[in-house]
């Protein structure tokens, strides 16, 4: 503590005065230099200033180089690059997109970061930022093939067909078919499919049993074909009542209720990464884990086209 308080103390301290002036001397014309300028000198880069002496972080007070410390809009700082870094990587570990101030939590806009943040650490931010928007809407859906970053949107009453540019298949959005299944409903496919393949002409309930899946926007765990639904019918298609993220009451098996994806060990990006389960049984929260950001497979940038 008394090593960081020297550190603190090389920097020579601005009473209100000073700084008010220093401040009018900013949007003033440049004058000629003198043995007597202030040696606290700033410099604006856009919203920030910048300062043009040696000052100690106010996170890690290590004492740095001029030009190496910068002030945010909100009034607080300063603070070195590394520390900016450090502070946005925190951020996205615990599934944020958004990277406030320090000290108040004011937002910072993205144009600023972009001026303080390395390319790969904003590129994350930006695809956090798309993730979060298409699991809050409920016109965008993402391909179905396994690993393909595609999303698209989706209108009310449009054919859910997409011929996608990423993995070249032609898939069905709702029920995942590949190839689409032309000419035919998802209840009518899935009951075709059904005789085919156990090679019965009887009934058994399936097509009733599709259509109420359809007419209500239920699914079927991707593992067991358990049916399931969230508490509110009406809008369990969107995330903005409830939540993506899904355990089934038959298997136990954790995926999302959007794309289906199977979520034990992985995300798909339908649903922010800090969201966590609901368990159907005893109605207690359970935390989705993940491996380490560094050990999950990247992903590119995800583009929007229409089906």
């Amino acid at each position: 503590p008394a090593a960081k308080r020297r550190r603190r103390e090389k920097g020579p301290a601005i009473d209100a005065e000073s700084a008010a002036a220093l401040m009018r001397s900013l949007e003033a014309p440049p004058e000629p230099s003198s043995s007597s300028a202030a040696p606290a000198r700033l410099a604006r880069r856009g919203s920030l200033l910048m300062s043009e002496v040696a000052r100690a972080c106010d996170i890690c007070a290590d004492e740095q180089l001029s030009w190496n410390t910068f002030r945010l809009p909100c009034g607080h700082g300063w603070y070195c690059a590394s520390c900016t870094r450090r502070h946005a990587e925190a951020r996205l570990a615990v599934g944020a997109h958004e990277v406030p101030c320090p000290e108040c939590g004011a937002e910072l806009p993205q144009a600023l970061l972009r001026t303080i943040l390395p390319a790969e650490t904003m590129e994350r931010l930006l695809e956090r930022s798309l993730e979060r928007a298409v699991g809050a809407s409920g016109n965008l859906w993402p391909c179905p093939s396994p690993g393909c970053p595609n999303r698209v949107a989706l209108e009310e009453g449009q054919v859910p067909r997409l011929d996608c540019s990423f993995c070249h298949k032609d898939v069905c959005l709702r029920c995942h078919a590949s190839p689409f299944h032309a000419g035919e409903t998802c209840a009518e496919y899935a009951e075709r499919r059904r005789r085919s393949e156990d090679g019965e002409d009887d009934d058994d309930g399936s097509a009733l049993l599709w259509q109420w899946l359809e007419k209500t926007g239920s699914r079927q765990c991707p593992r067991c074909s358990m049916a399931v639904t969230k508490d509110n019918l009406k809008q369990q298609g969107s995330q903005r009542a409830e939540c993506h993220k899904m355990i089934c009451r038959n298997c136990r098996s954790r995926f999302c209720f959007k794309c289906l994806a199977l979520l034990d060990h992985s995300t798909c990006g339908c649903t922010p990464d800090s969201h966590g389960f609901i368990d159907p049984q005893t109605g207690g929260f359970v935390e989705h884990r993940l491996p380490p950001p560094k050990s999950r497979r990247g992903r590119g940038a995800a583009r929007m086209r229409r089906a």
